[in-house]
C-alpha cells in the first residue's frame, strides 16, 4: 500500500535496523533498497550480529553436522552445552547501544530542525 499509485512515505526519514546471527550486511542492503523504493530517506543504519545460531534453540545441535553451530565449532558443537549465557541481546553490546543512541539522536535533530 505504501507504493501504490503515490509514494505515501516519500521523503520521510528512516533508520534501517537489522539483527542477524552472523551476517547482517545482506539484510541491511535489502532493507535499505526497500526503504529507498518507498522514497524514504535512510538517515542512519544499525546492525547487530548476535552470534546466536538457530542451533541454540532447535535442540539438535548434539547430532547435527550441517547447522550453523557445527560450521562455527566443528566437532566441539556435538558436545556443546547451550546455557542462558549463550544468548546475547543487542542491549548487551556497547557498540550496538551506541549505534542506536546515535541514530536516535540524528532522528531527534531532524525533528527539532522541522519544529
Amino acid at each position: 500500500a505504501f507504493r501504490h499509485i503515490t509514494l505515501t512515505l516519500q521523503g520521510k526519514p528512516a533508520i534501517a535496523v537489522v539483527v542477524g546471527g552472523m551476517e547482517t550486511n545482506q539484510a541491511l542492503s535489502g532493507l535499505q533498497g526497500m526503504l529507498e523504493k518507498f522514497g524514504m530517506d535512510v538517515i542512519d543504519t544499525v546492525k547487530h550480529a548476535s552470534h546466536i545460531p538457530p542451533c541454540f534453540t532447535c535442540g539438535h545441535h548434539t547430532e547435527c553436522r550441517i547447522g550453523g553451530l557445527y560450521m562455527m565449532m566443528g566437532e566441539k558443537a556435538l558436545s556443546f552445552k547451550v546455557t542462558p549465557e549463550c544468548f546475547q541481546h543487542w542491549e548487551d553490546s556497547e557498540e550496538t547501544r551506541a549505534a542506536v543512541a546515535a541514530a536516535g539522536e540524528r532522528l531527534k535533530q531532524l525533528h527539532t530542525a522541522y519544529m
